[in-house]
């Protein structure tokens, strides 16, 4: 059936589309017009079905395609040369995607202002420069979460069973003995650190940004959140779960970022050994915000 007009495909969670479907919609007469297509959570299609998407869907501005995790880097990369106007694109959660498809997708799509690479395989300090020094201005957007321990132990534990002491209870899993198992962690996570400098960088060449996500970013400090208080000065929303070497002193920095641009609304924090505050020592900190502003945060 044609829909010549249609310019928003919606197909979030629709577990058995697979590349085939995608090949019909590539065929159809609407594909030339479409603007946006959801495909979170489609976890049958491939890079096949995104070359079939990316030969006529050229005018595609978003594009979502979240928890795919058949996705790999030369998926990402035929949307990089299919589809060179997309706006905002979401990719969180595949795992076969790297900093090495990030890279082209970033140099290709130059007016992206929305892009969510939270949890993917991997992501570099040469990564984050170059989504820097690319989208600049442009960037509102920016999700470079890293999945938390529990995960990482869970992935890997998945991948393969007998390199931890496990038990599988309904798809869940518990841990036996006494097993030390940050040296896992640290295996899987070794090659994406992410520093201060990097993060700098990004907070000077996207003036812009209004939504970042640095959650469980294991090398950063109050430094990256230093420069964030000197230069995003449109950010509404801050996210760093899990960072264990940013403190509550950092606060004071957030503090001031929002006296100064009147923006910052929202800050979610926690689950590091640097963030342990009561009441009273986090009014210390904050100096002249009031108590009723921090509860608004």
């Amino acid at each position: 059936m044609a829909c010549p007009r249609l310019r928003c495909i919606n197909l979030n969670g629709c577990k058995h589309l697979s590349d085939s479907s995608l090949e019909a919609i590539s065929k159809n007469s609407c594909s030339s017009s479409l603007l946006s297509i959801n495909l979170s959570g489609c976890r049958k299609i491939t890079d096949i079905g995104l070359k079939h998407l990316t030969k006529s869907c050229h005018h595609l501005t978003s594009l979502n395609v979240a928890d795919c995790g058949k996705i790999s880097d030369k998926g990402v990369i035929y949307i990089a040369k299919g589809c060179p106007g997309l706006r905002q694109i979401r990719l969180s959660d595949c795992p076969r995607v790297t900093d090495q498809s990030i890279e082209i997708l970033v140099q290709n799509c130059t007016k992206l202002c929305w892009l969510d690479i939270a949890r993917i395989g991997r992501i570099t300090d040469s990564s984050v420069r170059i989504i820097a020094n690319s989208c600049k201005e442009n960037l509102e957007r920016l999700n470079l979460a890293r999945p938390s321990p529990l995960e990482v132990l869970y992935s890997s534990a998945l991948a393969s069973p007998s390199l931890l002491p496990i038990t599988y209870i309904n798809d869940d899993i518990s841990f036996d003995g006494d097993g030390d198992y940050h040296d896992v962690i640290r295996s899987v996570r070794s090659d994406t650190e992410i520093t201060d400098e990097s993060i700098a960088l990004l907070t000077r060449q996207c003036p812009n940004l209004q939504l970042l996500d640095l959650s469980y970013m294991n090398s950063i400090t109050n430094y990256s959140i230093e420069s964030i208080a000197n230069n995003s000065f449109s950010l509404v929303c801050l996210t760093i779960i899990g960072c264990r070497f940013v403190t509550c002193d950092s606060l004071r920095y957030l503090a001031q970022l929002r006296r100064k641009s009147g923006h910052l609304g929202c800050i979610t924090m926690g689950d590091a050994a640097g963030i342990s505050v009561d009441e009273d020592s986090l009014k210390e900190i904050l100096g002249g915000v009031s108590w009723d502003d921090v509860g608004n945060w």
